[in-house]
């Protein structure tokens, strides 16, 4: 496995990530929401979406969005003619799949408005033009 240790840029580290997925050192996991394209519209009952709901469930924040762009759609079939009864009702609004999706949670990882004019200065002290100004 071929390893390295990246730390100045975001760049780098998204060149060293599609590096190591072309060597075959990263296995690349599809999104969510992908497994339901397998399901015909008709087939999408409250089960169907509990059971991926768990299937899902160390990848909270992923699956919740992947639920929130599935139920945009889903109402926005509601809402037309020609695709109206062909999602079963209460499907996904249900009590138990809205209870199995996962709550958006807050970051805390980010810099609060206090901490920018310190964390400007100390970029500019770098020597490396190129790293403060990435």
């Amino acid at each position: 496995m071929f390893s390295c240790r990246i730390s100045c840029s975001n760049l780098k580290r998204k060149f060293y990530f599609y590096f190591l997925l072309f060597l075959g050192g990263i296995t690349y996991t599809s999104q969510p929401i992908f497994q339901l394209f397998e399901y015909k519209l008709s087939e999408l009952t409250e089960d169907v979406f509990c059971d991926w709901l768990d299937h899902n469930d160390f990848r909270p924040t992923t699956s919740a969005k992947a639920y929130r762009l599935t139920r945009a759609f889903l109402n926005w079939c509601e809402e037309h003619e020609d695709y109206e009864n062909l999602v079963p009702p209460k499907s996904y609004n249900s009590k138990k799949v809205k209870d199995k999706v996962p709550s958006p949670k807050a970051k805390n990882d980010c810099l609060m408005k206090q901490h920018l004019k310190p964390w400007f200065e100390e970029v500019n002290k770098l020597t490396s033009r190129k790293i403060a100004i990435f």
